[in-house]
């Protein structure tokens, strides 16, 4: 396989419509990969991950708006389901904007549920708990919302491996265009019946 450098993979991210956002530089993209190797190493995946991250510097930033990494095991409190479907909100450029966003969180009941308004409708989910586990079942009914509301965006992830995935939102043809030249298994989440 031809060496790819990271100048050439990001570009592959810039020309699909990812921005770096304000005062980010490379010098970030390097802190948290270690140097320049970790990209040759694990092409497109790695910078994907890296681009869903904040900076490790103040003001901690994220490294831009169009994706998210998350780690699935992130439920521990009431506020946890909130934070989520503000991320989505930021990532989707407030196409996806909850409203009055409430969640209760008791992983000892083995209780969690989180209720918004989103385009004049309520909406109050039942979400399962497994221990520290995000219900996935969450962003399979947000991109139900999406295809009733958005005109051609959707929620996507990546899988890098372990419990981490990379949340996205992105017309088909962007994930296409991705997928093509940079071999990422970049997947549209399925959507769950509302």
């Amino acid at each position: 396989m031809m060496e790819t450098t990271l100048e050439k993979q990001l570009q592959i991210f810039l020309d699909a419509g990812f921005e770096l956002n304000p005062g980010v530089t490379q010098n970030d993209l390097l802190t948290w990969a270690g140097g320049t190797e970790a990209f040759a190493e694990e092409p497109f995946g790695l910078l994907y991950k890296i681009l869903g991250l904040p900076i490790q510097r103040e003001p901690y930033t994220p490294v831009c708006n169009q994706c998210w990494t998350f780690d699935m095991e992130f439920i521990k409190q009431t506020g946890d389901y909130r934070y989520i479907l503000a991320q989505l909100s930021r990532i989707s450029n407030q196409e996806l904007e909850f409203e009055d966003v409430n969640d209760y969180i008791d992983l000892e009941q083995q209780t969690a549920l989180v209720s918004f308004h989103f385009r004049g409708e309520f909406y109050q989910w039942q979400l399962k708990t497994d221990d520290e586990w995000a219900d996935g079942e969450l962003f399979e009914r947000v991109q139900s919302l999406c295809e009733l509301h958005c005109e051609d965006r959707r929620l996507t992830y990546f899988d890098p491996g372990g419990s981490v995935i990379v949340l996205g939102f992105a017309a088909e043809n962007t994930v296409r265009q991705i997928r093509k030249k940079s071999g990422l298994d970049l997947a549209i989440i399925e959507s769950f019946p509302l």
